[in-house]
C-alpha cells in the first residue's frame, strides 16, 4: 500500500481537485468497515489493512486503516478519484482477487499519479532481492454480483518484510473470500438503507401529492414530509418564477453579487446532475465562487449555527425549475454521498409534482375563466332575448290590428304578411335564446316526473302535422304496444321530439316520408326519427350541435332556421342523462336517435 511520500500530499491541491472528506456512511457504517479491516488483517501475514470505499461521486474514500495510527490520523476520510487511480492498478499482476504492483513495474505516469494522490507513510525496509519496498502495493478490487466496484482493500507492511509469492497470494485470496463478501455487503447495505429510506419517504410524499393538489399545498406537504426525512433543521423549496428565483432567504444573500452567483451555481449543478454542499469555510461541487462569496456564506453560517447547507436542483422533463435548500445544525451528522444521490432523485420527483401542480392550477384558472365567460354569455343572451321580445310583441300586436282593419289597402297585404313572417322568426329566435340560457343555468334544476314517450310522440306529431302537409311530407309512427316511460320534464321532452320532427320535415322534399318510433333497448328508451331528406355531409356532422351553426349545403341554407334547434335538443337530453346520435348521408337521408334512461332502470 506504499503510495508515495507525505511531502507532496501536504501541499494544497488545486481548486478543481479539492475533495470533501468523511463523506461515506454513518459512524455505524464506518465502524463496521473498520471491524472487517481488523478481522482481515488478523488472517494475513501483513500488519496493515486499509479499506477504501467507492462513493457515489466515483471517489475512493479511506474508511478504515488498521494498525497504522499515523496513516489513520492523516488519511482516514480522505478521498481520491478512482478513475485516476485505475491506471496504477492496471500495471500490476493479478493473483485471484489480489493485484501486486512492484515498484519497478511502475511507469513515469503512475509515479506522477502517486506523488499527487499518494498517502501512505514509509516503514523500515530489509535487504535482499525479494524485500518489500515502501512503493510496492497489494490491492484487492472488491466487486458486487454485477461486477461493479464497491471497495479497494490494501495490504501493507508484510511481517517478514518480503514480497509474497504468487501462490501465497492465490491461497490468501481464497481464504479471504468471506471477508471480501462481508465488506461488499456492508457497502451495499449502506447504499440500500439510504435508498430504501428515501424511496419510502418520496413514495409517501408523492402518494399524498395528488394531481389535484395546488402548488401551495404541495410545497407545504414537501416541507412537512421531506424535512424530517433529510434530518434537516430547516428545509425550503424555492421555485423559479418568470425566469428568476431566490435560492436562499433575504437575510442570507450577502449582497446581490452572491445572490446571482448562487443562481448560476445551482443551474450548473442541474446540468452536471450534482448537489452543492456548503460547510464552514468550504463549498463542495462548485469551484467558481470567489473567496469573497465563500466568506459571506461562512459568516452567515457561523452566526446562525448552521453546520451544512445543501442546494439540490429541482427539475423535470429537461427543465430546471428551482432549488431545495437543506440546512443542518453543527451537531448533526455530515452530509453523505448516498444522501446526494437520494436528494437528486427527490429533486426530480418534486419537479414532476410541481409541474403537475402548476398544470392543475392553470387548468383551474382556465376553468374558472370559462365558467365566468359562460355565465356572462348566458346573462347576455337572456338579457338580449327579453329585450327583443318586447319590441317583437309590439310589432306583432300592431300587425294584427292592421291585418284586421278594413281601411288597409289590399296591395299592402303582401307586405304585412312578410313583416309577420319576419317577426315570427325573430320571436322564435328570442324564445330559443331564452330556452338555451335557461337550460345552462344551475338556478333552474330539472324537475322529474314519469312520462310516457309514446304519448309525447303523438302530441308532437299533432303539433307538426300542418307543417308536414304544407311541405307535402308524410309522417308515420311505428306502432308501440307498451308504454315507454322515462323520468323528466314533460315540456322539455316535448321540445326534444318537436325539434327532431320539425327538422326532419324542414329538410325533406315533397313526397318524402318521415318515420318515428319509440322502443326499449336494454336500460334505455330510444326515440328514432328517420327521414328521406337532403342529408348531412360528414364535415357538417362534426359541427351539428354547435350553437348557431348552419349547414354549408346551399340547399339547406335556403330553408329558414336559427341554428339553435339541435343544440337545445342535446342540452335537454344531457340534462335527462341521455345522449343523441346522428347517422346521415348526403342526398340519402338522416336518422337521429335519442337515448334516455328508462324509468325502471
Amino acid at each position: 500500500m506504499g503510495d508515495g511520500s507525505m511531502d507532496e500530499r501536504q501541499q494544497p491541491a488545486p481548486a478543481a481537485e479539492r475533495v470533501r472528506t468523511d463523506m461515506w456512511g454513518t459512524p455505524a457504517d464506518r465502524q463496521a468497515i473498520a471491524r472487517f479491516a481488523e478481522s482481515i488483517a488478523e488472517q494475513t501475514p501483513f500488519k496493515v489493512c486499509a479499506i477504501e470505499v467507492l462513493r457515489a461521486d466515483r471517489m475512493l474514500e479511506f474508511v478504515a486503516i488498521h494498525n497504522n495510527p499515523d496513516a489513520e490520523a492523516k488519511l482516514l476520510g480522505q478521498a481520491r478519484p478512482f478513475d485516476v487511480m485505475a491506471p496504477v492498478y492496471e500495471t500490476g499482476a493479478t493473483y485471484g482477487a489480489f493485484t501486486f504492483i512492484a515498484r519497478e513495474w511502475r511507469t513515469p505516469q503512475t509515479y506522477d499519479l502517486l506523488e499527487t494522490y499518494g498517502y501512505m507513510p514509509t516503514f523500515e525496509e530489509i535487504e535482499g532481492p525479494d524485500a518489500w519496498h515502501t512503493d510496492d502495493m497489494i490491492v484487492a478490487l472488491l466487486t458486487d454480483e454485477d461486477d461493479r466496484l464497491r471497495a479497494v482493500l490494501h495490504l501493507d507492511e508484510p511481517e517478514d518484510g518480503r514480497r509474497p509469492k504468487g501462490d501465497d497470494l492465490l491461497e490468501l485470496s481464497d481464504r479471504l473470500q468471506l471477508g471480501f463478501t462481508a465488506v461488499v455487503n456492508a457497502v451495499e447495505r449502506e447504499e440500500l438503507l439510504q435508498r430504501v429510506r428515501f424511496a419510502d419517504l418520496t413514495r409517501r410524499f408523492i402518494r399524498q401529492a395528488s394531481n389535484a393538489m395546488g402548488l401551495d399545498e404541495l410545497l407545504e406537504l414537501a416541507h412537512s414530509k421531506l424535512r424530517e426525512g433529510f434530518s434537516a433543521t430547516d428545509f425550503q423549496v424555492h421555485l423559479r418564477e418568470s425566469g428568476t428565483y431566490k435560492v436562499i432567504p433575504e437575510k442570507m444573500r450577502g449582497g446581490r453579487f452572491l445572490f446571482e452567483a448562487l443562481d448560476l451555481m445551482v443551474e450548473r449543478a442541474w446540468r452536471t446532475n450534482t448537489v452543492v454542499v456548503f460547510e464552514p469555510g468550504e463549498v463542495w461541487a462548485d469551484d467558481i465562487l470567489t473567496a469573497e462569496h465563500v466568506m459571506v456564506v461562512e459568516k452567515f453560517m457561523s452566526s446562525t449555527g448552521i453546520g451544512t447547507c445543501v442546494l439540490v436542483p429541482i427539475g423535470a422533463a429537461g427543465e430546471f425549475i428551482g432549488t431545495i435548500v437543506i440546512v443542518r445544525a453543527l451537531d448533526t451528522p455530515r452530509w453523505t454521498a448516498s444522501e446526494s444521490v437520494a436528494a437528486l432523485d427527490v429533486g426530480r420527483d418534486l419537479g414532476r409534482a410541481v409541474l403537475n401542480a402548476r398544470a392543475h392550477e392553470r387548468e383551474q384558472q382556465l376553468t374558472e375563466q370559462l365558467l365566468r365567460l359562460d355565465a356572462y354569455r348566458s346573462q347576455l343572451i337572456s338579457t338580449m332575448s327579453h329585450e327583443l321580445r318586447n319590441p317583437i310583441g309590439v310589432i306583432l300586436g300592431h300587425l294584427e290590428l292592421l291585418e284586421s282593419s278594413p281601411d288597409v289597402p289590399h296591395d299592402w297585404q303582401r307586405s304585412l304578411a312578410a313583416i309577420g313572417r319576419g317577426a315570427q322568426r325573430l320571436d322564435r329566435l328570442a324564445e330559443d335564446l331564452l330556452t338555451l340560457s335557461r337550460l345552462g343555468n344551475p338556478a333552474h334544476p330539472l324537475e322529474r316526473v314519469r312520462i310516457d314517450l309514446v304519448g309525447v310522440l303523438e302530441e308532437a306529431v299533432e303539433m307538426q302535422q300542418l307543417a308536414a302537409e304544407r311541405r307535402g311530407v308524410s309522417v308515420r309512427i311505428e306502432p308501440c304496444e307498451q308504454p315507454q316511460v322515462v323520468e323528466g320534464d314533460r315540456a322539455e321532452l316535448v321540445r326534444v321530439v318537436t325539434n327532431v320532427l320539425s327538422n326532419a320535415i324542414k329538410y325533406s322534399d315533397p313526397g318524402d316520408q318521415v318515420t318515428l318510433s319509440v322502443a326499449r333497448e336494454d336500460e334505455c328508451v330510444v326515440l328514432e326519427c328517420r327521414d328521406e331528406g337532403i342529408g348531412i355531409s360528414e364535415t357538417d356532422r362534426s359541427m351539428l350541435f354547435a350553437e348557431f351553426f348552419r349547414s354549408t349545403n346551399p340547399d339547406a341554407l335556403k330553408r329558414p332556421g336559427t341554428g339553435l334547434g339541435l343544440p337545445i335538443l342535446r342540452r335537454i337530453v344531457q340534462r335527462h342523462g341521455g345522449r343523441v346520435t346522428v347517422d346521415s348521408e348526403l342526398g340519402v337521408g338522416t336518422t337521429i336517435r335519442v337515448l334516455l334512461p328508462a324509468a325502471d332502470a
